[in-house]
């Protein structure tokens, strides 16, 4: 894939607008019914504390995503086979919203199976449930990273069966265990073609972090800024990370957006107009789901900023490949843990 530069040395800078998307109100009846069509969304955060070759603690959240039309009623979680022995953290029982009940139960050494007790306690639109375990990440002696992929799926019924599936936000979660003197670099999705609707990218610490977990997920993307106000980003599946047990250097993100999402400006007179294919990006250390309370920074153009956090460079994909004309940004961060997207 090449990448074709475009210069954006010059003296004004059009900074096009955000396309956002709506959001359907969150379901509020007591009664889950869902219509009878319609898209099934959601999405998948997994948190880790712990290190590699040690007994780790994962926290993983599953939340019907509030612009789904259906109730979700069961999940399952696949681990890596090569994790060692899942137990249940305290009682096993996971924690859903609005006190909703669900059990927990394991099949096997790698599938966790969670299901919502009755039909009243399926998961409306804009609701979660979240699982606490423990599991031991393999340590990595070798000279680069390795990634292990952790599998979901859900769906409306209650024991998993039928048709009436749920599409997840972005790709399935990885999780990255950093070589012991190297760079610990990790990619969700396909940085060089990323699908409209879902921003995709490469994560990659500037110091080697021995021990270090890198995780990527895919979020909602509804924290970015326009101007002073909080608005939607432009894909709806942006990029999430963090590293553990704790990661204090600099990190290079190159960030992928589909032609659709952050489409080509116009052409222009350049003898009276200026280079005018840059879009900002936005990042926040905030765990919340949404932009409320939220820190919202803008990340600008490296060249006007005295260093990190920026966008360093940004460019077209350009070639045979499916993603032609992608928007892709290499942007330097000077912290571990946000939320980032266009």
């Amino acid at each position: 894939m090449k990448k074709n530069i475009v210069s954006r040395r010059s003296l004004a800078v059009l900074v096009l607008s955000l396309i956002g998307f709506m959001l359907p109100a969150t379901v509020a009846s007591s009664k889950p019914a869902p219509p009878p069509s319609g898209p099934k969304l959601y999405s998948i955060a997994v948190d880790v504390d712990g290190s590699a070759g040690t007994l780790s603690t994962f926290t993983v959240t599953i939340t019907n995503l509030p612009q789904s039309s259906a109730v979700l009623g069961s999940a399952n979680i696949t681990i890596p086979s090569s994790f060692g022995t899942v137990t249940f953290v305290g009682t096993g029982v996971p924690v859903a919203s609005a006190g909703k009940t669900w059990s927990a139960s394991k099949s096997g050494t790698t599938l966790i199976k969670l299901r919502a007790v009755g039909d009243m306690q399926k998961l409306s639109p804009g609701q979660y449930v979240r699982i606490v375990f423990t599991a031991t990440p393999p340590a990595n002696a070798g000279a680069s990273s390795v990634s292990y992929t952790f599998g979901f799926a859900a769906k409306a019924s209650r024991d998993f069966s039928g048709s009436s599936t749920f599409t997840r936000l972005g790709s399935d979660p990885v999780l990255v265990v950093c070589p012991t003197a190297a760079n610990c670099s990790g990619t969700f999705g396909d940085e060089s073609n990323a699908p409209a609707g879902q921003q995709t990218g490469t994560v990659t610490t500037d110091e080697p972090c021995d021990g270090c977990i890198l995780v990527i997920t895919g979020t909602p993307g509804n924290f970015c800024l326009d101007g002073e106000s909080l608005t939607n980003c432009r894909s709806q599946g942006v990029i999430r990370f963090n590293i553990v047990p704790g990661y204090p250097g600099s990190l290079t993100i190159f960030l992928t957006c589909d032609v659709n999402d952050c489409p080509e400006p116009p052409p222009c007179d350049c003898t009276s107009a200026t280079a005018l294919d840059f879009y900002p990006a936005y990042y926040t250390q905030s765990d919340s789901n949404g932009s409320e309370g939220t820190d919202v920074k803008t990340l600008d153009d490296c060249y006007f900023t005295d260093g990190p956090p920026c966008i360093d460079n940004q460019y077209r994909l350009y070639g045979e490949g499916g993603g032609s004309n992608d928007l892709q940004s290499e942007i330097s961060l000077s912290l571990s843990d946000p939320r980032i997207g266009y």
